[in-house]
């Protein structure tokens, strides 16, 4: 994934820090376990907050635990065990990261492409290990990946073809990849008939679809200028047309995510929420949403962004 998702953790309290890690590290140790060793290096925030998203909807009351860390043999962690949420999101973190090497070898060139092609057969067993785990998930992950790429090249042949496009490109395909984490952050609650299933799958897959399309304006105006000297498509570049973008160009882009991170906001606030489950995970993910999405957003906007090559707490 991405690893924009992050929280500002200035403004969290010890103790919703304190549970943050140990979801992260959790689902650090359920990639190991399910997915295999290497699979820990793809662990992204932003599969992290999923977690977090299902424990909110579902007042699940995990189990915090200390194992040792594969980073640091001679530190021990506080971890998220038994947890459904933890699981899921692990195995969905897993089946993106391969599906993100297979995007990889298509946009890359020369040694970068030969990496990304080691790295998506080296993948494909977290692929079929998520699967068997969670059947359909892949599979419609696949399908709507699929539907993205698709647009993605129309909108390059059309730019190369015309002078542009009547619809915004980004707009086009930010929307796309909405229905992709739409898709992934209900399909837990897609066999819940129950009427508080239904309204968990609703508010996962608002939440989801905003979230999607945040990331996929954000990654796009992070990588413009990467992308205009490797000639890979950017939706943006095709929308302005050169990787430096005005400020009414920012100011646009910046009262879009803004928009965006308040949906996600609004659909959450619909969520019913048991007094007697933790509080941590909903106060993080509203810490995400008002305030490490806004500092992430502002700073990839500033060019001051610096991301790290793993993500880590």
């Amino acid at each position: 994934m991405f690893g924009y998702i992050k929280p500002l953790i200035p403004e969290l309290r010890v103790r919703e820090l304190e549970y943050y890690r140990s979801a992260y590290c959790g689902m650090c140790g359920r990639m190991g376990k399910e997915c295999g060793t290497l699979s820990r290096l793809c662990l992204s925030y932003d599969l992290t907050f999923l977690s977090l998203l299902i424990m909110t909807l579902t007042g699940e009351k995990n189990k915090i635990e200390k194992h040792g860390c594969p980073a640091n043999c001679f530190v021990s962690k506080k971890m998220t065990v038994s947890s459904p949420a933890t699981d899921y999101a692990a195995a969905a973190c897993a089946a993106l990261a391969s599906f993100g090497f297979a995007d990889d070898v298509r946009d890359e060139k020369g040694a970068r492409r030969a990496f990304s092609s080691m790295a998506e057969k080296a993948s494909e067993k977290w692929l079929s290990r998520s699967e068997k785990l969670y059947p359909g998930l892949t599979e419609g992950l696949r399908e709507r990946l699929q539907a993205l790429n698709a647009a993605e090249e129309n909108a390059t042949a059309e730019a190369k073809d015309a002078n542009g496009t009547a619809s915004s490109p980004a707009d086009v395909c930010s929307a796309l990849f909405g229905e992709v984490l739409s898709f992934l952050f209900s399909f837990p609650f897609s066999k819940d008939e129950s009427d508080s299933g239904h309204v968990n799958k609703a508010i996962a897959s608002a939440v989801g679809n905003a979230i999607g399309r945040w990331i996929y304006i954000v990654d796009a105006t992070d990588d413009l200028k990467k992308d205009e000297k490797r000639e890979r498509f950017n939706p943006l570049l095709i929308s302005y047309g050169a990787s430096e973008l005005t400020d009414d160009e920012k100011t646009t882009l910046r009262c879009n995510l803004a928009a965006l991170a308040g949906q996600a906001q609004d659909a959450l606030l619909l969520c019913d929420r048991d007094a007697e489950a933790p509080s941590e995970p909903y106060s993080i993910i509203m810490n995400i949403l008002s305030g490490g999405m806004k500092t992430v957003a502002q700073a990839v906007l500033d060019g001051s962004y610096d991301k790290p090559a793993r993500d880590k707490v």
